[in-house]
């Protein structure tokens, strides 16, 4: 008997993420209702079975998505706060960097990386490419990541966010719990920016008014808390 799960958690489950990584690359990396190339893309699922696990849905039953159209399927959120997305913040760019340095840093990043925390995309992508074992059993080379992004455009960008790349980094471990602690906390940034602004919404209602100072609370607590496996 499968044991229960959050809904939430199945999604960050390394067979969840390859599967995604692979429909988007069926899609050719772009949305099925605006064909956007350059918007936070999501894998939306047309129907859902009690039960079944994300990834164990048929393909022809995924089609990707950007996530202001994927809301529109959904309830209807207000916007996040605006981020920068022609680059990547530092951590994510450092992050990326040790994953190449050699393949110590990837069992730490499997189990406690949220591919959400990852605002740029092209940097999410590679990330997700890196840490997904191959058919051969073997961990994807730079060049393999490379092979894989969306379009030959975005090759020269992937590959320069891969330079400098650190070597003799004496606690691994250390370093990426760091990094990957400092993009949760961003990102628990942005969903409290997220939800000030919802706050604001005179179309609120009076439960989901009472509800957000909790869910502040909530997600400060997080943010104090060392990272935890997913």
């Amino acid at each position: 008997m499968r044991e229960p799960s959050s809904y939430s958690n199945l999604l960050r489950h390394p067979q969840w993420q390859k599967k995604r990584l692979r429909i988007m690359e069926r899609d050719g990396f772009k949305c099925g209702e605006c064909g956007s190339e350059t918007k936070t893309l999501n894998v939306h699922h047309d129907y859902y079975k009690a039960g079944a696990f994300p990834w164990e849905y048929p393909d022809e039953a995924l089609k990707t998505l950007c996530q202001e159209c994927h809301e529109k399927l959904h309830t209807p959120k207000p916007d996040y706060a605006p981020i920068d997305k022609t680059k990547p913040s530092q951590n994510e760019l450092w992050l990326i960097k040790i994953l190449i340095c050699g393949e110590d840093a990837i069992p730490t990043v499997l189990t406690h990386l949220n591919p959400d925390w990852i605002t740029n995309d092209l940097v999410r992508c590679a990330i997700l490419v890196r840490i997904c074992k191959n058919d051969s059993g073997q961990y994807p080379s730079a060049g393999d990541i490379l092979g894989k992004l969306p379009n030959d455009t975005h090759k020269p960008t992937v590959a320069r966010y891969m330079t400098d790349i650190p070597h003799g980094i004496k606690n691994v471990d250390k370093t990426v719990l760091d990094l990957l602690t400092k993009l949760r906390n961003q990102s628990i940034d942005r969903e409290i920016d997220r939800l000030k602004q919802r706050i604001g919404d005179p179309n609120l209602s009076e439960v989901e008014r009472f509800e957000i100072p909790d869910k502040f609370a909530e997600l400060r607590k997080i943010q104090k808390s060392p990272i935890t496996p997913l």
